[in-house]
């Protein structure tokens, strides 16, 4: 018993779960425009626009572990649509997550990102990252949410389409507001 206690105290504090303390810092989308174009997930993309603005470099304590910039631009010449691009520190070829003016948002046109932030608490063993996008249709305008998983072991950001879909029509339109919704959620 006594051993036990010494390696479940040193795994609380030093394992990548209970350490992670997933932080976003304004970046700078280092050359990104210049080379998006040339991207397979860009192909079809015309009139691309990074937004600097919204750029984040990520780090999980004091290391840097990728970057999120959002994307936009014209498909097919009329419609716009939004991403995200996530590009992980060491790895050559980032992931592009179609959001706006896709699936879910299919019919909904992308404006622009209004607030990228982590929501999720620092001891969650999940990280939460809430993108909130200003968009419109034929009818109205008003924001919407896109959240994201970052997975603290191998830095890959997916989006966490079951929760994206639950907080949709809760008209959020801050990263305060996402993050009081999110932890009575």
């Amino acid at each position: 018993m006594k051993l036990i206690s010494p390696i479940f105290i040193f795994l609380c504090f030093f394992s990548p779960i209970s350490m992670a303390t997933i932080i976003l810092k304004p970046g700078t989308p280092n050359n990104i425009e210049r080379n998006i174009e040339n991207e397979d997930a860009f192909v079809n993309i015309k009139n691309i626009e990074v937004d600097a603005k919204q750029s984040f470099d990520v780090f999980n304590n004091k290391d840097e572990i990728g970057s999120i910039t959002p994307v936009s631009g014209m498909m097919q010449d009329i419609k716009s649509v939004c991403f995200i691009r996530w590009s992980s520190v060491g790895k050559n070829l980032p992931n592009v997550i179609p959001t706006i003016g896709y699936g879910l948002w299919e019919t909904v046109t992308c404006d622009k990102v209004t607030g990228i932030g982590v929501i999720s608490n620092s001891n969650d063993a999940d990280v939460k990252i809430g993108v909130i996008y200003n968009v419109y249709s034929n009818s109205s305008e008003g924001s919407t949410v896109v959240i994201f998983n970052l997975n603290t072991v191998n830095f890959v950001l997916s989006m966490d389409k079951v929760l994206t879909e639950k907080i949709q029509g809760k008209n959020i339109k801050n990263i305060v507001e996402l993050r009081r919704f999110y932890k009575v959620f």
